[in-house]
């Protein structure tokens, strides 16, 4: 069903993700692509599509996500624990002496006998700090596994891979890309038509182009609204999605400042682009005039790449806008 917002796990369930789906089960099942990186905003579809594949195809593979570790050990000892608890590897490859050669050696010890693994990391991004790219390198180099990368951070996951950074420990390396996307207003309007039938629901174009005018083509918002519409009429199930969407927006930008010194200066950026697009010196002279000073191009750049590599803006011929609907919608 499309309206369901777990993540899908049957490709009938995954909506017009043909071309992705075909490309990642190639690659994983050729001996070319080593790492995989799948990129994409914020609800575009990459755990689901990661799902899909492996699971459509019977893949043997371990799935990590990123944001579960605040050390090395604990991703180490989940890692452990995910190959035997899913029984992928040989019973001896666990006899290692009670783990005496320490969890990351253990791992590599394990992973020699792992032929045909995929290792499935989902928000990647968030293992950087953790100085796990030359364990990854580690593993590329000396194994036969796959290992898929994905992030909605875009700017910090190609940090971590190295990808323009040849002192990186992943730099070099041939390294296959799948980017997700949002979805056109055409095919917008036919997941929720056809979504609508599934859940045998009245959704007609009308009330359709009313959702896709308010969440755009993002997969994630029109799936929470057809959820929604289950339960309730189209302009209750739109305000409850908006509601719900600014929430969690809300909620992973203010985890972004929580980091930042110049928290009010990312701030006014977002609420000066509030529904409008804007060139690099239309926000300069704006964000100056809202400061009081004349800020430096150096600081506005470092500003504006920074708001870039999380996604919460994109640079659209070359003028500067929000990236998702429901996040611009908590600043105008």
């Amino acid at each position: 069903m499309y309206f369901e917002t777990a993540p899908k796990t049957r490709k009938a369930d995954l909506f017009d993700f043909d071309y992705e789906y075909r490309h990642l089960t190639e690659m994983l099942k050729s001996g070319d692509a080593r790492c995989i990186v799948i990129y994409g905003l914020r609800r575009t579809g990459k755990t689901s599509l990661m799902h899909v594949v492996v699971n459509e195809n019977n893949f043997k593979y371990v799935w990590i996500d990123g944001r579960s570790f605040d050390s090395r050990t604990e991703f180490f000892a989940e890692l452990i624990k995910e190959l035997k608890s899913r029984k992928l590897l040989p019973l001896e490859s666990f006899e290692l002496k009670g783990l005496k050669l320490g969890l990351e050696q253990s791992l590599h010890e394990m992973l020699k006998n792992a032929k045909g693994l995929i290792i499935i990391v989902d928000e990647a991004q968030y293992l950087s700090p953790l100085k796990l790219d030359r364990f990854f390198a580690y593993v590329y180099d000396n194994f036969d596994i796959k290992v898929v990368f994905s992030g909605s951070e875009i700017g910090v996951l190609n940090r971590f891979i190295g990808k323009e950074n040849p002192k990186a420990p992943l730099f070099g390396r041939a390294i296959a890309e799948i980017k997700t996307r949002r979805l056109s207003k055409n095919e917008s309007m036919e997941f929720l038509l056809n979504g609508g039938k599934q859940a045998g629901l009245g959704i007609d174009e009308q009330e359709a182009d009313k959702v896709i005018n308010a969440l755009d083509g993002t997969i994630g918002w029109l799936t929470l609204y057809g959820w929604y519409r289950k339960n309730h009429a189209w302009s209750a199930a739109l305000k409850k999605s908006i509601e719900k969407g600014k929430a969690m927006a809300k909620e992973e930008f203010d985890n972004f400042l929580l980091t930042r010194k110049a928290r009010k200066k990312y701030s006014m950026i977002m609420k000066i682009l509030g529904g409008r697009e804007l060139s690099w010196s239309e926000l300069k002279s704006l964000l100056s005039k809202e400061l009081g000073y004349l800020i430096s191009d150096k600081q506005l750049s470092m500003y504006l790449a920074h708001l870039e590599d999380y996604c919460f803006i994109e640079k659209v011929a070359e003028k500067y806008k929000i990236a998702d609907p429901l996040t611009d919608a908590l600043f105008y």
